[in-house]
């Protein structure tokens, strides 16, 4: 049995909920939960040599982090993955600020997946048990830092999504025609107990 919650792209940093169908106990005995946290990230980064005189060696860095909670704000499963790591080699600046010419230079990721599954202990059951919904607080970050020497500006966008998925394995409980078996294959097996004793 199986549930996802998902939401669409946005701008990432962002904190919001994901809302994921509880197991119902009627239906049977829970066995295991698994949750499966998974989504994407559209990542850009810039860099502009803003020095007039002397030339950057410089390193850009982003990553994208997705972050799913209990209701409690413990920590479920965490997963970062790198969208854009690069290394330029810029000339002094060339009076336009466009993080592109000879002094700048800019990246795209494209897209990105990202994603993690986790084996639900037992003694986290309650949680996905019940007859409605658990809220599950989700967050995405980006992560950028540049490192260089000398005057240079950079800029980082960074877009994301982020799905939820519960899968419920368990025992059914019998069907009323499974126990009305059952009794007449036991009432049968007695009769036949009962028979073989009268003839002996």
């Amino acid at each position: 049995m199986t549930y996802t919650s998902a939401l669409s792209a946005q701008d990432v940093d962002f904190d919001d909920a994901l809302s994921l169908h509880q197991f119902n106990p009627t239906l049977g005995t829970l066995q295991s939960v698994t949750l499966e946290l998974s989504g994407s990230f559209d990542g850009q980064a810039g860099i502009e040599n803003t020095n007039k005189t002397k030339g950057l060696s410089a390193t850009l860095q982003l990553d994208g982090l997705l972050t799913l909670q209990r209701p409690d704000l413990m920590t479920l499963i965490s997963v970062s993955k790198n969208l854009i790591t690069e290394s330029v080699s810029l000339p002094k600046y060339d009076k336009t600020f466009d993080f592109s010419g000879t002094s700048g230079k800019s990246f795209d990721s494209g897209i990105v997946s990202i994603s993690d599954t986790l084996s639900v202990k037992g003694t986290d059951f309650a949680l996905f048990t019940g007859t409605g919904s658990v809220t599950l607080p989700v967050f995405a970050r980006a992560l950028s830092v540049t490192t260089g020497t000398g005057n240079f500006t950079s800029s980082y966008s960074t877009s994301g999504s982020v799905s939820a998925e519960v899968i419920y394995n368990y025992a059914p409980v019998p069907e009323p025609e499974t126990y009305a078996l059952m009794l007449a294959g036991l009432g049968a097996v007695g009769f036949v107990a009962r028979r073989r004793k009268i003839v002996d």
